[in-house]
């Protein structure tokens, strides 16, 4: 955990020290076993992002307020956002890469907000 969120996330050694004292270095312990297949798998795959552009389906993209135009992850984030022609880009204030640790209630409630199916369903429901 510590090899991936110093030399491939980038973050500081102390952001790393801080997020091993906390409860959610536990749960990432645990999602990290699968990451060396993944990494390889991600460098392996290189993205034409001049075929996003004929993708005409509506894409929500969740962006940790933290992350936004910081490397490495806003830097790829800003790429994806402005080669699809339907995005719609909603910030997570106060978050960063990693929301699904440290507050995943909230990244429930924008998935949520984010999925059609969802509105519609709300949509049909009686009014009170």
């Amino acid at each position: 955990m510590e090899i991936v969120n110093r030399d491939v996330s980038g973050f500081s050694e102390e952001y790393v020290a801080e997020l091993r004292r906390s409860a959610v270095w536990d749960v990432l312990r645990r999602l990290a076993a699968p990451l060396a297949r993944e990494l390889t798998a991600l460098d392996q795959h290189h993205t034409d992002l001049r075929e996003l552009g004929t993708l005409d389906v509506p894409v929500t993209l969740l962006l940790g307020g933290e992350n936004e135009g910081v490397p490495p992850y806003g830097d790829a984030f800003a790429a994806f956002a402005s080669a699809l022609p339907r995005a719609r880009v909603v910030t997570m204030p106060g978050q960063g890469h990693l929301a699904h640790a440290h507050d995943p209630e909230s990244l429930v409630r924008h998935i949520e907000q984010a999925l059609p199916v969802r509105r519609d369903a709300e949509a049909r429901l009686p009014q009170p």
